[in-house]
């Protein structure tokens, strides 16, 4: 077929015209960067600029004023309309300037060039906040309302000195989780200046929850203030996001003994336990929610699993609050976690199992599995394979992408 059988006949919303020559127009937008002496810039590409297309064309024929006002209408009224190019085929597109030529010499003729513009899409930001975002507002005004919970209701004036000392006793409690997790490397003392400084402020403050000073001890909301900076601390320093999960989730387990004694002083001392359980408990499981939106899965199946963790942890500590400002919040933070995590959701795979009839190099099962023998090291982790030669036969466990 000859390349003029392949052309199309010419119009715009409806209105037939003849092509003389055409033109197409396209660029990118860019950004030279030119730097002090150096002879090689650098060029940023932000995206392509809008498609343009250039007719010139003409109408001709006894009646040729009925269609020139038809197209003149069709350019003139606002919008886009489907342009029919003879060359590009159906093309949605604005009409932007134009320019219409008539004489006596050529009667029943007019020629005309009109320039088309791409019109894009009208897509602005929808305004609904995202969900990690939210996470962290919710777990931030939790965090607030524990700590006015703590600081009215923790008792260290005028009791007993035994009930000071076993209201230090929990801070230096606290303390030797936060050591462990140190000793363990949890805590990244490396990089940048600002990351270096505040490794040094969070060991001082550890230091001071260690052996608490007087001062400390009745300064109650200084206390809860080195608490909070203290666990922020904690999610901040840690080697990624999945380490800082694991770490907050040591305070699962912070309990405080209780006195077996009912004298009024004892009711003071386990009452002080109780507010101090659940504000060291309450700002460790709120960095915990914040770091889980952070959180690589591997899988969808281990994210519902990770959120299911969580979200049980905040029903056990809502369950326990005897205010209500902390409960509502609690919920709060478990509605945004339910929605946040995961982040990824259509993106993670799933977990499914195949079997195989006999044993399978974990090279040869990636490849056969997901064409990727990049995959290998997942298969040997998530079947537990002693020797990556000999995959056993039988089920196989494996990550299944949509």
């Amino acid at each position: 077929m000859a390349w003029r059988d392949e052309l199309r006949q010419a119009s715009f919303k409806g209105v037939s015209f003849k092509v003389q020559d055409s033109d197409r127009e396209g660029s990118r937008r860019l950004v030279i960067n030119k730097y002090p002496f150096r002879d090689i810039p650098f060029t940023e590409d932000l995206g392509r600029n809008e498609k343009k297309w250039s007719i010139s064309g003409y109408i001709v024929g006894p009646d040729y004023m009925q269609d020139r006002n038809a197209l003149l209408d069709a350019v003139e009224n606002s919008g886009a309309g489907i342009l029919i190019h003879p060359y590009y085929g159906t093309i949605n597109a604005i009409a932007g300037e134009w320019r219409f030529q008539e004489s006596q010499t050529e009667g029943g003729y007019v020629s005309f060039s009109i320039g088309f513009v791409e019109p894009g899409e009208n897509i602005f930001p929808d305004g609904a906040p995202l969900p990690a975002a939210m996470v962290a507002l919710e777990a931030d005004a939790l965090i607030d309302a524990v700590r006015t919970d703590y600081i009215n209701n923790i008792q260290v004036n005028a009791v007993a000195e035994w009930v000071r000392d076993s209201y230090s006793g929990g801070l230096t409690q606290a303390s030797e989780v936060f050591d462990n997790i140190q000793n363990l490397g949890g805590i990244n003392s490396q990089g940048t200046v600002a990351l270096i400084n505040q490794a040094a402020d969070w060991v001082a403050n550890v230091a001071d929850l260690k052996i608490p000073s007087l001062s400390l001890i009745s300064d109650i909301e200084a206390t809860a203030d080195k608490l909070i900076t203290t666990f922020k601390g904690l999610r901040d320093l840690a080697p990624s996001a999945n380490d800082s999960g694991a770490n907050l989730s040591q305070f699962t387990a912070y309990t405080l003994d209780r006195s077996p004694s009912n004298t009024a002083q004892a009711k003071v001392s386990n009452a002080n336990a109780g507010v101090t359980e659940t504000f060291i408990k309450s700002v460790a499981l709120a960095n915990e929610a914040k770091t889980a939106t952070e959180q690589k899965f591997t899988s969808y199946g281990e994210a519902i699993t990770a959120r299911k963790v969580l979200l049980e942890k905040i029903d056990v500590l809502a369950g326990e609050t005897k205010n209500d400002t902390v409960y509502e919040q609690f919920r709060a933070v478990r509605q945004t976690v339910a929605i946040a995590i995961p982040a990824d959701e259509a993106s993670l795979p799933r977990i499914t199992t195949i079997k195989t009839k006999q044993d399978t190099p974990s090279l040869v099962l990636a490849y056969d599995v997901y064409g990727d023998v990049s995959k290998e090291a997942d298969i040997i982790a998530r079947n537990n394979v002693r020797n990556p030669c000999f995959v056993p036969g039988g089920d196989v466990t494996v990550l299944e992408y949509e």
